[in-house]
């Protein structure tokens, strides 16, 4: 039984040529080293090496254009939080022109919505509650929120919320394993497993279950 050789397919040899005056990239295939190739299949090849270079192009200048954006604005906080201590220091009240500068990071803050616009925890309370639940559940996506994303504190006050015991008398009854698993996804969700009851504890001790007015710290 004789066995054969597959040919193996001719080299294609890429010549690029690229003038300094001029970012279009023009792509040669040269036919006497790839005496199999069609004009057709070089015609397509070179459309496709020539988009693939466009767009890495445009992504590089976007990208570029992105870097010197994020450094104009971190030149521009940097610059106002120094003069900022340097009046606080000083003790000559507000810097020069801050209210100025607010309604400019106002404005470009408008502009676009952050993870926090719609999973900061000023978002996350039942606002259909009582308003005693709606201020504790206020307090518990705080509490979450430490050392944890948006997203993440998001979906574990969903897992609170959705066991119908999402108050202070409700999170003390709680069985602490089954909190936990619960808020599983923040980070130190076990240490705060045991400060969630805690605090829960407090509440319903000494405020009924509700968030105090005001907290007075004694030495």
């Amino acid at each position: 039984m004789t066995t054969r050789q597959r040919k193996p397919n001719a080299p294609i040899k890429l010549e690029y040529d690229i003038e300094p005056s001029d970012s279009a990239v023009s792509l040669a295939v040269n036919p006497a080293v790839s005496p199999g190739v069609s004009s057709a299949k070089t015609t397509s090849l070179r459309g496709k090496l020539k988009r693939s270079l466009d767009a890495i192009e445009s992504a590089d200048e976007k990208v570029k254009e992105e870097e010197k954006d994020d450094h104009v604005n971190v030149m521009k906080a940097n610059k106002l939080a120094k003069t900022a201590a340097a009046a606080a220091a000083a003790g000559g009240g507000a810097p020069a022109g801050w209210l100025q500068t607010y309604e400019a990071i106002k404005a470009m803050r408008g502009l676009q919505t952050a993870p926090v616009d719609v999973m900061g925890c000023h978002q996350l309370a039942d606002r259909t509650a009582d308003i005693k639940v709606f201020r504790f559940q206020s307090l518990v996506s705080l509490m979450l929120s430490s050392q944890t994303k948006d997203a993440m504190t998001a979906t574990a006050m969903g897992n609170l919320k959705a066991t119908g015991s999402c108050s202070a008398h409700g999170i003390l009854a709680m069985d602490p394993k089954a909190l936990d698993g619960h808020i599983k996804m923040v980070g130190f969700h076990n240490r705060k497993t045991i400060y969630l009851q805690k605090t829960a504890q407090i509440l319903v001790d000494k405020y009924g279950g509700d968030i105090p007015s005001t907290v007075l710290l004694h030495a």
